[in-house]
């Protein structure tokens, strides 16, 4: 759609401008937010550094696997798979092991951490689907729905499609506003001591939201291989992670009702 920004002699490709814009905005407010629980600028910083590091090994990883699992794909298509989105579940795996550890190693609470970083995520996703939709990429199936929008698919095509990056961003804004919503309100709400139930709620409550919105938004989509019609191999993931997020949320639950109970 605007595949190249013209700044004077500097032509800017879109989407890498406006993901940069995205990885910045969410890395200077998880870093204001991280900085506020205490924890030293230095590890902060470093910490931000290797999740966001290992994110992005994490996107390679998953077109590998991927790329193993549905076959070889034709020449030159490797940009277009990473930039799918299917990729951002290694993302997301890879980023969260790699902040867990470090938090570890350094003695935090990584629930605590991550509830105040993840909350910055759903933001910088936003921002990034309009990337998305300058370049034409996860674009929607076509569709003479009253949400058709004439949009182009990777290749250039132009057609009524749903606008499944504008969905996007707009459910990724209100995950936003929901976890900020919970933060603030959210002990009168549940009645505890804390904030939430317990460190990590607000994290694991981020990728049920997300995962959801993902199988969603995937049945609208027009750039994905399916695997059982029609089912894709994004809605295969999301459905692993919404079932991974739904036990992780019943351990701590009872957990927290174990710990609560009064011993004999």
């Amino acid at each position: 759609m605007l595949p190249t920004l013209a700044l004077g002699p500097l032509h800017v490709n879109t989407y890498a401008f406006v993901y940069a814009v995205a990885i910045v905005g969410c890395g200077m407010l998880a870093f204001h937010r991280l900085l506020a629980s205490g924890s030293p600028a230095g590890w902060v910083v470093e910490g931000l550094g290797f999740t966001v590091l290992a994110g992005m090994v994490g996107t390679v990883v998953g077109f590998a696997l991927i790329r193993w699992v549905t076959g070889p794909s034709p020449v030159g298509t490797f940009a277009l798979h990473l930039r799918s989105g299917s990729t951002i579940f290694g993302a997301l795996t890879f980023g969260g092991l790699a902040g867990f550890g470090y938090c570890k190693r350094r003695g935090l609470s990584a629930g605590e951490h991550f509830d105040r970083g993840i909350v910055a995520l759903p933001l910088g996703q936003a921002i990034g689907r309009l990337g998305c939709l300058a370049a034409g990429c996860c674009y929607g199936r076509e569709t003479d729905s009253w949400l058709g929008m004439n949009l182009p698919d990777a290749g250039g095509l132009w057609a009524a499609r749903y606008p499944t990056q504008l969905l996007s961003s707009v459910a990724d804004l209100a995950i936003f506003a929901v976890l900020l919503t919970i933060e603030r309100c959210g002990s009168r709400a549940v009645g505890t001591v804390g904030r939430w139930p317990f460190p990590g709620f607000l994290t694991l409550l981020y990728s049920g939201l997300y995962f959801a919105k993902r199988f969603a938004i995937e049945f609208l989509r027009g750039d994905d291989a399916v695997v059982l019609s029609p089912l894709t191999w994004a809605h295969v993931l999301s459905l692993f992670g919404l079932a991974l997020t739904a036990v992780l949320l019943a351990v701590n639950l009872a957990r927290v009702r174990c710990a609560r109970r009064p011993s004999a």
